[in-house]
C-alpha cells in the first residue's frame, strides 16, 4: 500500500500561527492627573447675592401713584373782586339822544307886519316867546325853544330857510320838497340835518 506523500506545508496553514505574536505595548504612560479640573462649586446657576433686579423693591410708592397734597380734581376758583357793575356788557347810556331834536341853526323866513324877514331861533327866545312860538313855522323850526308851548320835536321845519351850496352860494330852500327829493346829498348842506330832522 502506497502511502500518500507527505502533505504540503500549505495544507496545515489553517492551524499554524501566522507569525510571531505581536507584543502590544501601551502607547504612552498613564496620565497621572484627570483630564478636567473640578469646578469651584456645583454646576448650574450660581445663586445671586440678592433678589433678581427685576423684582427689586422700591423705596416708596410708584411715581404714577404719588399722593397729592389735596383732593383730586379742579382747584376751586377764587372769588372775583366783586360783582360786575355792568353785567349786560353794554355801557349804559347817559340819556336819550338830543341830536334829532334841536333848534335849527339856520335863519328862517317869516312875515312880520306884512314884510318878509329872516330870523333865527334866538329871536323867538329873546322876547315874546309864547307869542312867537304860536307861529307854526317858528314852532317847527325851533322845537327846543318852543317845547313848552307846541311840543313839536323831531319834525321837519315848515319854514323856508337860508343855507349854502357847496360853492358858497346862499339859497332859500325848504325841507319839503327840496330836501326830500335828494336827502342823501342835500342833508349834507350846512345846518340842513338839524333843520329837516325827520327827513335827514
Amino acid at each position: 500500500m502506497v502511502l500518500g506523500s507527505p502533505s504540503s506545508p500549505d495544507d496545515d496553514d489553517d492551524d499554524a500561527p501566522t507569525s510571531t505574536p505581536n507584543n502590544l505595548s501601551p502607547t504612552s504612560e498613564p496620565n497621572s492627573s484627570p483630564n478636567s479640573s473640578p469646578t469651584s462649586g456645583p454646576a448650574g446657576n450660581t445663586p445671586t447675592s440678592g433678589p433678581a433686579s427685576g423684582n427689586t423693591p422700591t423705596s416708596g410708592p410708584a411715581s404714577g401713584n404719588t399722593p397729592t397734597s389735596g383732593p383730586a380734581g379742579n382747584s376751586p376758583s377764587l372769588p372775583t373782586s366783586g360783582p360786575n357793575s355792568n353785567p349786560s356788557g353794554n355801557s349804559p347810556t347817559t340819556g336819550p339822544s338830543t341830536s334829532a331834536c334841536t333848534d335849527s341853526p339856520l335863519r328862517m323866513k317869516i312875515v312880520i307886519n306884512g314884510r318878509n324877514r329872516r330870523r333865527g331861533c334866538s329871536w323867538a327866545a329873546r322876547l315874546n316867546t309864547q307869542e312867537r312860538c304860536n307861529i307854526a313855522t317858528v314852532a317847527s323850526h325851533c322845537p327846543i325853544t318852543c317845547a313848552n308851548y307846541s311840543g313839536n320835536c323831531n319834525v321837519d321845519s315848515q319854514a323856508r330857510f337860508k343855507t349854502q351850496k357847496p360853492d358858497g352860494q346862499n339859497i332859500m330852500r325848504s325841507c319839503d320838497p327840496w330836501v326830500k327829493n335828494n336827502p342823501n346829498y342835500r342833508c349834507t348842506f350846512p345846518g340842513v340835518m338839524k333843520t329837516c330832522r325827520s327827513t335827514c
